[in-house]
């Protein structure tokens, strides 16, 4: 408590959660949570056997993440991220959906040798760079198709400009993560800016898979790619 929990609350202006639960209950949260859900696997016509959590950082540090426990997928959700528009969320729940519904999806985990059921430091450790570029790419493209017509940078968290400098630096991201696909482990390199190469705006990963999953979609539907192996969605960046 004195090192932790007490430091955090000190640090938190608990006064501004008035004007979140207020804009949260404008926005229809947390209800559109959960009808995301049900589109999702609507889409999909099967169940996606995740615990969604919402949840409060205290600090607006987290927007969503999923965790694998006992061979089930824990979304969380925190929901005093400080997003700017309402569909924030949509976006944030389905990308995280999506990664439930691929890695629960037969196949996919045992195509590099993981599990389910695995310690999730120790499948993060084991996963290659491939799957989490393509899973990323999916998910990112998932919350597309459920959520059409908006900017493609908002699928991808980012603003105009990030996008804009992938866009015209396509082949260096490209070659630069062609020579890492098949590295296991370290899978959060490039999440920081400038760290693919000075002036990048971090996780090029994202929009590389993303690339490559909109090409997959156009010979194939979102039920089928979902379930693809990395490799056979990689491939269409060539296409």
């Amino acid at each position: 408590w004195e090192a932790g929990i007490k430091s955090l609350f000190k640090k938190t202006d608990l006064n501004s959660y008035k004007d979140i639960f207020k804009r949260l209950d404008q926005w229809g949260y947390p209800e559109r949570i959960f009808n995301t859900l049900e589109k999702a696997e609507s889409v999909l016509g099967r169940k996606i056997p995740a615990q969604i959590n919402l949840f409060f950082t205290l600090r607006g540090i987290v927007d969503g993440v999923t965790v694998y426990h006992k061979g089930i997928p824990y979304i969380y959700i925190g929901l005093d991220y400080p997003a700017e528009k309402e569909e924030y969320f949509d976006l944030v729940t389905a990308h995280e959906l999506a990664h439930a519904a691929r890695d629960t999806s037969p196949g996919v985990m045992e195509a590099y040798n993981g599990r389910i059921k695995m310690n999730h430091i120790k499948l993060l450790s084991i996963t290659p760079f491939i799957e989490h570029t393509i899973g990323e790419g999916i998910a990112t493209a998932f919350s597309e198709y459920l959520f059409p017509n908006l900017p493609p940078w908002e699928y991808l968290f980012y603003g105009k400009p990030a996008y804009r400098w992938c866009e015209e630096h396509f082949e260096e991201i490209y070659k630069k993560i062609d020579k890492i696909k098949n590295d296991r482990g370290n899978l959060f390199r490039f999440y920081r800016k400038s760290s693919l190469k000075k002036g990048s705006p971090g996780r090029e990963d994202y929009y590389l898979g993303y690339k490559s999953a909109k090409k997959a979609l156009q010979k194939h539907s979102i039920k089928e790619v979902i379930r693809m192996r990395a490799e056979e969605v990689y491939a269409f960046l060539n296409v």
